[in-house]
């Protein structure tokens, strides 16, 4: 969260560049299981597994009251998404 809004004002600050448009919109996510879900985000960041480990038990508990299980057997989760057109002045 911090460095994406560090990046984000960093763009608004660009020089020659000018926000042209900016989209938001939400992606649907899904996974197969917590385990799944955990193993992709130390996949991306080792250092997130003291993370994980720490605090086992809350976000394992925010996954389950946040995502929707489906008939599919997939939880599925909205990740809100940003995309910024930006153009030479």
């Amino acid at each position: 969260t911090e460095v994406r809004a560090l990046a984000y004002r960093a763009m608004g600050k660009a020089e020659g560049l000018r926000m042209e448009k900016e989209i938001v919109y939400d992606s649907e996510v899904r996974r197969e299981s917590f385990e799944a879900f955990r193993e992709g985000h130390i996949l991306i960041s080792p250092e997130r597994e003291s993370i994980f480990r720490e605090k086992d038990a809350e976000v394992r508990e925010s996954f389950h009251r946040l995502g929707e299980k489906r008939e599919d057997g997939y939880i599925y989760f909205l990740q809100p998404m940003r995309v910024n057109l930006l153009r030479k002045t």
